[in-house]
């Protein structure tokens, strides 16, 4: 049941990370545009839609009315895209509100000014520069956010029939097996150690100031 909750957890993360950053981004470069606009719009969608709903909702809609996309089961790509998008709708609104707020410190930096005066294009300052630069606080999130869904997404898992651990430990409570619900607990802790432990490590790639052994270089 492990291998299907990670499949659904690095799918919906995947899904958060590409509409995140990309609408994140766009929306710090053209501030108070309708790209921005739009932007604040989903995030707000995002933090206040329940996953539940939005996953009704989608069934609803492209299972029942449209007859486009299974509502329940594991099996090919199209079993997936339906709790891909309820699971990782949440985690678009997170990380592109850290990824806007991220980017228009960065962009107000001098070393961001520096870089246009020596004739950088902006595709360079904002990719190059800037959103290394931003991009700690980012990978934090991600992290949180994958360690959660690692941990299992119980109620997705119901609602679509994922076989997945999530689903695995509520029948696990109904039933008492309190052994199972014990394991459970202590892979929830070893996924968040491992997650952290990886999320370290990247730091060590994305900020060059920081150096094993807990030395920093200005």
């Amino acid at each position: 049941r492990f291998p299907a909750t990670v499949i659904l957890a690095l799918s919906a993360i995947t899904f958060a990370l590409v509409i995140g950053l990309s609408i994140g981004v766009l929306s710090a470069v053209r501030p108070h545009s309708p790209i921005d606009a739009f932007g604040n719009l989903i995030a707000s969608l995002g933090s206040s839609i329940p996953s539940f709903w939005l996953g009704l909702l989608l069934i609803l809609v492209f299972s029942i009315h449209l007859n486009l996309l299974p509502s329940f089961g594991y099996g090919g790509i199209e079993h997936l895209i339906l709790p891909t998008i309820a699971l990782g709708f949440l985690n678009v609104s997170k990380i592109l509100r850290i990824t806007r707020e991220s980017m228009i410190d960065a962009l107000s930096e001098d070393y961001v000014f520096e870089a246009y005066a020596k004739g950088l294009r902006e595709k360079a300052v904002v990719i190059r520069h800037a959103f290394r630069n931003a991009s700690v606080p980012i990978v934090t999130q991600t992290g949180l956010e994958l360690g959660a869904l690692l941990g299992g997404t119980v109620i997705i898992e119901q609602i679509f029939g994922w076989p997945g651990i999530g689903s695995f430990l509520l029948s696990s409570v109904m039933s008492r097996d309190y052994p199972v619900i014990a394991g459970f607990v202590l892979l929830i802790a070893l996924i968040y150690v491992i997650v952290n432990i990886l999320v370290d490590i990247i730091y060590i790639y994305i900020d060059p100031r920081i150096q094993p052994g807990g030395k920093t270089h200005a």
